[in-house]
């Protein structure tokens, strides 16, 4: 009777074990399942390889978002519509993304500039964080292995100014980590029209 009744205790230990195990990996799972939804994003928007822009619309001082298929309208020349676009041109000999880059105004693209980096928009909340100019009316950054490159519209009356500026890793004499910060060059002007 000793024996069964420790055989019992062993058997209830076991299914007490084991439904303990159960609980214990149908919490896990809950968890990466939960933890894998969508995360928000900071600082800049991920490239996307093939196509990417944005649209942003100018009014006085403030930018607003404009969704697209919004109908153009007769102040379109006072509040023109801005956004990027990158056009992935494949890769370089060393793997390098190769990224044409345009600006679209009021739906008519301006080349930019063919470039060997990968781009994604900045957000206007991190002008700051990138050294970009806070009257800046749309900005992006192209990156890949160290270095890269800024580009921003500003306005000037009825011209749009183009800027873009190198940046990149470096260490100084000391051998101590360091960012290189090129001085910005107005490389294009837009009319608008």
């Amino acid at each position: 009777m000793e024996k069964n009744r420790n055989n019992n205790r062993e058997n209830t230990r076991n299914i007490l074990n084991w439904q303990m195990r159960k609980l214990f990996l149908i919490i896990v799972s809950s968890v990466l399942v939960l933890s894998c939804g969508k995360k928000e994003m900071t600082g800049t928007q991920p490239p996307n390889d093939t196509k990417k822009d944005s649209l942003q619309r100018i009014e006085g001082n403030d930018v607003t978002k404009t969704p697209e298929g919004q109908k153009k309208d007769s102040a379109i020349s006072k509040n023109p519509v801005l956004k990027w676009e990158f056009k992935s041109l494949g890769t370089g000999k060393h793997d390098e993304p190769i990224t044409q880059v345009y600006v679209v105004v009021n739906g008519k693209k301006f080349e930019i500039q063919k470039i060997e980096f990968g781009f994604s928009d900045v957000v206007k909340d991190s002008y700051a964080d990138h050294h970009i100019p806070g009257e800046a009316i749309i900005a992006c950054r192209g990156w890949w292995a160290g270095a890269g490159i800024d580009y921003w519209v500003t306005r000037n009356n009825k011209e749009l100014l183009v800027f873009s500026r190198e940046i990149g890793e470096t260490s100084t004499e000391d051998g101590e980590p360091s960012d290189y910060e090129g001085k910005p060059q107005h490389i294009k002007s837009i009319t608008i029209e």
